[in-house]
């Protein structure tokens, strides 16, 4: 589901980047991921890469693979979302 949300954002022409959001009572990875990537990025971008641990709370989790949208593992109930050619947001320009 969310891997064809960022097909149709690349497809538009209209969507320029993607954020994390973290969802309200996330666990303890999704609020580090959220810390780590706290600005919207590139859509060619993962938001961490597989294999790249995350540490919270104590505990360590590795992705398996790149992670390009939520979710970041079962049962997570984060999303992305999309930030428009329009919308007034710094992006690193030389990534997009």
């Amino acid at each position: 589901h969310e891997q064809a949300r960022l097909q149709a954002w690349e497809e538009s022409g209209v969507v320029k980047a993607k954020q994390w959001l973290v969802s309200a009572g996330a666990c303890p990875f999704c609020q580090e991921l959220g810390r780590m990537r706290p600005d919207p990025i590139p859509l060619s971008e993962a938001f961490i890469s597989g294999g790249k641990p995350i540490s919270a709370g104590g505990k360590t989790m590795r992705t398996y693979k790149a992670i390009n949208t939520a979710p970041l593992h079962p049962n997570c109930r984060c999303g992305t979302i999309e930030i428009l050619t329009d919308e007034d947001v710094t992006i690193d320009e030389r990534k997009l």
